[in-house]
C-alpha cells in the first residue's frame, strides 16, 4: 500500500473512531486528512543524513 494512503486511512480512522463518520465523509475533512497524509508520506520517505561536520582544522 502505498505511504500516502496507509496514512489517509489511519487518519479517517481516527476521525472516525472520535468525531464519527458523518464528520469523517465532509468533504473539508475528506480533503485536509488527504493534504495531511501527503505531508507525512512525503516526510517519512525523506532519508536524513548526518549534518556535515565543517572543515578539518
Amino acid at each position: 500500500m502505498h505511504a500516502a494512503q496507509e496514512f489517509e486511512d489511519r487518519l479517517r480512522d481516527g476521525v472516525t473512531r472520535t468525531w464519527g463518520r458523518e464528520r469523517a465523509a465532509d468533504p473539508d475533512v475528506v480533503e485536509a486528512l488527504r493534504t495531511a497524509a501527503e505531508h507525512l508520506a512525503t516526510v517519512a520517505e525523506v532519508e536524513l543524513e548526518p549534518p556535515d561536520a565543517g572543515p578539518d582544522e
